[in-house]
């Protein structure tokens, strides 16, 4: 039986390496897989949250932006459900915990400009404020202070007469303002 070995002996250097690597870095996988447990590692925010049930109040629009406080209402909601920290209840007597939004400016100001026509906007960055407030419902007591939150969304019209649909950028910006308020509630801890 005869042997036949190529001519550049690549064939011995593959099983060289192969015969180093896959050791060397099946016991580096472990180490890491032991370090990452031994860390104590978890995902989502740790601690308990002074609150099991939630009543989120209708959001008060006291800015001039179209039908944003009942997206905002809707979103807020939405978010934090889909958290899963808190369960939310339909009234404050049920709840442990009553969160208030207020929503207190709304801007859209332009970003971009035609071409052809520098007084009329191509494109529009929406922004929204809002107040938050988080309160014990037993006891009265502030879990969190009134506190500023705002978002941003872009919308661009995409030809010279059209005029941009608002109720996207509008849904957007709602959802990202909700986002933001939702995880800070859930990271409300004592």
């Amino acid at each position: 039986m005869s042997h036949t070995r190529p001519a550049n002996g690549s064939s011995y250097r593959w099983a060289t390496f192969t015969s180093l690597f896959f050791p060397v870095s099946g016991i580096t996988f472990l180490l890491f897989c032991f370090v990452l447990v031994g860390c104590g590692y978890a995902l989502g925010p740790a601690g308990e949250l002074p609150f099991d049930r939630l009543y989120v109040r209708v959001v008060n629009n006291d800015s001039l932006a179209p039908q944003a406080g009942s997206l905002l209402s809707r979103a807020l909601r939405e978010e934090i459900i889909r958290e899963g920290r808190t369960r939310l209840v339909n009234s404050a007597e049920d709840s442990d915990a009553v969160l208030t939004v207020r929503l207190i400016d709304y801007d859209q100001i332009p970003e971009a400009y035609r071409s052809d026509d520098t007084v009329l906007a191509a494109s529009f960055r929406l922004s929204l404020f809002a107040l938050a407030q988080l309160n014990s419902s037993p006891s009265g007591k502030t879990l969190l202070k009134e506190t500023l939150f705002n978002a941003n969304a872009s919308t661009m019209s995409s030809g010279l007469y059209e005029a941009p649909v608002s109720r996207q950028p509008m849904m957007t910006t709602s959802r990202s303002l909700a986002r933001t308020i939702a995880a800070f509630v859930n990271r409300t801890e004592l």
